[in-house]
């Protein structure tokens, strides 16, 4: 997984033309790399709030019957 850091320090190589720039074939394979990194976090962020959801849930739950236990 690329983090924040590795992507901030990240530089290309320059073009080998004329007209300057930077390699595009080294841009694409890092964009996709990044792309790729974005997509499982995106994956692992829909699991957690799922699970996130259904300990809220059970969490209501318990504090309901302790109200009950309480009266």
């Amino acid at each position: 997984m690329t983090t924040p850091q590795e992507i901030r320090e990240k530089s290309f190589d320059k073009a080998r033309s004329m007209f300057g720039g930077y390699d595009m074939a080294t841009i694409d394979e890092y964009l996709e790399e990044l792309a790729n990194d974005f997509e499982a976090l995106q994956k692992e962020n829909v699991v957690l709030k799922s699970k996130m959801k259904v300990l809220v849930e059970k969490l209501e739950e318990y504090r309901g019957q302790e109200e009950s236990m309480k009266k």
